[in-house]
């Protein structure tokens, strides 16, 4: 399991990074059109042995499409279906 430590006014906080937490991620961040940081978060999930799902793939698949990367968006697509 991938655990993330936050000391936050002087309080400590244990997360658990899970593919759902980066899905919550990845899909505030396709709401706003940071498309380019939820793509980076997709690399990361891949760097840090963390599954890629069927929801990640379809929340950068939409977001990806909103902001007219289709090609992009075909590719991932096709990725997903490997």
């Amino acid at each position: 399991k991938h655990v993330q430590i936050v000391i936050w006014k002087k309080k400590i906080y244990v997360h658990y990074v899970n593919t759902v937490t980066y899905n919550t991620l990845i899909t505030g961040l396709g709401s706003v059109g940071r498309i380019d940081d939820a793509m980076e978060l997709f690399e990361e999930m891949k760097r840090e042995g963390i599954e890629r799902d069927t929801v990640t793939y379809n929340t950068l698949i939409t977001g990806l499409g909103s902001v007219g990367r289709i090609d992009d968006a075909m590719e991932l697509f096709e990725e997903m279906k490997r």
